[in-house]
């Protein structure tokens, strides 16, 4: 089966998707969590055909389907100390998927996507396991 594969020399990793996903977009953004919490990010998204769709932090017509959180250790710690381990409004959704240079990489699900791309959510996992850092 043929593989799309995709590297952040920038952040240091790397991915593959599968041949559907060869439309696929990537950009950076951050994301203000609270006053003493902003986290840079990698989002990765599709075009919809979902006519009235938009998600807040892409380009119009793209459906993010994850981010990649890259944390600094010390932002982590906060951030597990203040929204994992306690009943907050605001949590990401997602996993680990690694740590290095005082750096940690999570991987954040999108919640809200448009039905188009039902398929593409369920294949996102398998393109996580992908992840690997690139060497220096």
């Amino acid at each position: 089966m043929e593989r799309l594969n995709y590297q952040n020399k920038k952040e240091g990793f790397a991915l593959t998707f599968p041949k559907s996903w060869m439309l696929y977009r990537t950009f950076d953004k951050s994301l203000l969590i609270d006053g003493n919490l902003d986290v840079k990010y990698v989002a990765f998204g599709l075009p919809s055909r979902s006519v009235n769709w938009h998600s807040n932090d892409a380009p119009a017509g793209l459906a993010v389907l994850f981010r990649i959180f890259i944390f600094p250790k010390s932002r982590w710690e906060y951030y597990k100390e203040n929204y994992v381990n306690r009943e907050r409004s605001f949590r990401l959704t997602g996993r680990v998927l690694g740590e290095r240079d005082g750096e940690v990489y999570f991987l954040g699900f999108s919640t809200d996507v448009p039905s188009d791309m039902f398929l593409y959510v369920k294949e996102s996992e398998k393109v996580a396991e992908t992840f690997r850092f690139l060497e220096k």
